[in-house]
């Protein structure tokens, strides 16, 4: 049956959500007949769905009592249009690199028979040539394959090295040509492949939101048919972007048709939570701190992020301090904060003067990271920034560049942004796999904020620039 948990609210919503737990674990790990289950988190930006996830299911006893896969994709505003399946054929890639790391799949003889499965379902040709190039890994676990390098020779539009804009062009007209229902069920097919017999998949895949009609179509075609042996989806949105009318909701009415359908709902801090959070951090009794955790979640209404950066924001301006003479934290009184330039402070407002306090290569930096997305890899800024220096290079101003890992740094230590794990790697992965560094915007709003230090009326330019630099 379907149920909505409200989360972070009453404590006696916590037998509910172990028993919503126990159902999804216990479909998934026995009911090999059933269809996938399915459980959505929905909530607000900023309120945590994402953390949750990753914390309740990468790392749990989910995975590793059966050696499955925890795979994950996410959907960008930036990057919606000009990839519209990008968050599956991440997920995707990430699946193909956590096998490539499976002790099980280290003999040839291994190698081959799952190459073999693979050719059996995308024969040599576009749509193959398209997916060999969107999806890495996969190009590593078929770099052996007559079929790659046949492809590779006579389909010049699918070389992994050819950056020319025929490719983009030809790999768009080998969906339109092999049809969108031939892509979909190879999808589907190559996850079944890859998982294997013996093992299971959790999909995670986030902003859903902005997800497409075609892609909602691959997800519910997953949960129809992949089965609970093998696969439990995960879906992450913001409820206070979807509404009734949403193609989200039309589609999770048809999800809800499954009875291995599940329903989260994240809610906002209350004070009472606020309070305690507060007390916890700076030791005080929850006495003392009650008024502040009152005035910050009325400028937060709650939001875990921006608490966070409020209160980060309230002692950096000097309200909120730690007194060596009383050996404790302490902080101005309300009535003060309300009357000074602390109280019309906007948050998103907050996020840009923080950025604009950082070095001026660090905000360069991300206003260049913020056009890639919410995640990118190291080694295209590092390309970005040279490439962008080189091309406005003026003597006049010239100085010594950091390297792009000091420059990020300053963003990291200022919580914009966070390394993360590239594609595909996992705790504990094989040392000897060579993976790029990635970093991602801490949220949503951080991206948003230094995407907006470019000027509305300068974006245009900015991103025809940086494709002139690209093609060059």
């Amino acid at each position: 049956a379907r149920r909505t948990i409200v989360m972070m609210d009453d404590d006696d919503d916590d037998e509910q959500r172990k028993g919503v737990h126990h159902d999804v674990v216990e479909s998934s790990a026995h009911e090999t007949k059933t269809r996938t289950p399915s459980v959505f988190v929905k909530g607000v930006s900023g309120v945590g769905k994402s953390a949750l996830v990753r914390a309740a299911l990468s790392n749990g006893n989910i995975i590793s009592k059966d050696g499955g896969y925890f795979c994950e994709g996410k959907f960008d505003l930036m990057k919606s249009h000009n990839r519209p399946f990008a968050p599956l054929l991440d997920a995707l890639d990430m699946l193909c690199s956590q096998v490539l790391q499976a002790p099980t799949r280290a003999t040839m003889t291994e190698q081959a028979d799952l190459q073999s499965r693979i050719e059996n379902e995308i024969p040599p040709g576009d749509l193959y040539g398209y997916l060999i190039k969107t999806v890495p890994n996969l190009a590593v676990i078929m770099s052996t394959s007559r079929s790659t390098n046949k492809c590779f020779d006579d389909d010049e539009s699918t070389s992994l090295n050819s950056s020319s804009r025929s490719t983009t062009k030809t790999a768009a007209h080998a969906i339109l040509r092999q049809g969108f229902r031939k892509l979909k069920s190879t999808i589907l097919n190559l996850l079944e492949i890859l998982v294997g017999d013996d093992k299971r998949i959790i999909l995670f895949i986030d902003d859903l939101q902005w997800a497409n009609m075609d892609c909602l179509d691959i997800i519910q075609e997953i949960i129809e048919n992949m089965g609970a042996a093998k696969c439990m989806f995960v879906g992450g949105f913001r409820s206070n972007e979807v509404d009734d009318d949403h193609i989200l909701a039309i589609h999770m009415k048809r999800f809800a048709e499954s009875r291995n359908h599940f329903v989260m709902e994240i809610k906002d801090l209350s004070v009472e939570h606020i309070t305690t959070f507060i007390s916890d951090t700076i030791e005080r009794q929850e006495g003392d701190v009650k008024a502040l955790a009152e005035w910050v979640h009325e400028k937060t209404e709650g939001n875990i992020y921006f608490v966070k950066q409020y209160l980060l924001c309230l002692h950096e301006h000097g309200h909120l301090y730690f007194s060596v003479p009383n050996l404790q934290w302490e902080w101005d009184d309300v009535t003060t904060m309300q009357s000074g330039e602390i109280a019309e402070a906007d948050l998103e407002e907050v996020i840009r003067a923080k950025i604009r306090k950082l070095p001026n290569d660090t905000v360069d930096a991300l206003k260049l990271a913020s056009c890639l997305g919410t995640r990118f890899d190291i080694d295209v800024i590092e390309f970005m920034v040279a490439a962008w220096n080189k091309d406005e290079n003026d003597e006049s101003t010239h100085h010594e560049r950091l390297p792009v890992e000091e420059v990020l740094w300053h963003a990291v230590e200022q919580d914009l942004l966070e390394e993360t794990q590239p594609s595909g790697s996992m705790p504990g992965s094989c040392p000897s796999m060579n993976f790029s560094v990635f970093y991602k915007f801490t949220h949503d709003k951080v991206q948003s904020s230094a995407y907006s230090l470019i000027g509305e009326s300068q974006q245009p330019l900015f991103h025809a620039k940086l494709g002139h630099l690209f093609v060059k």
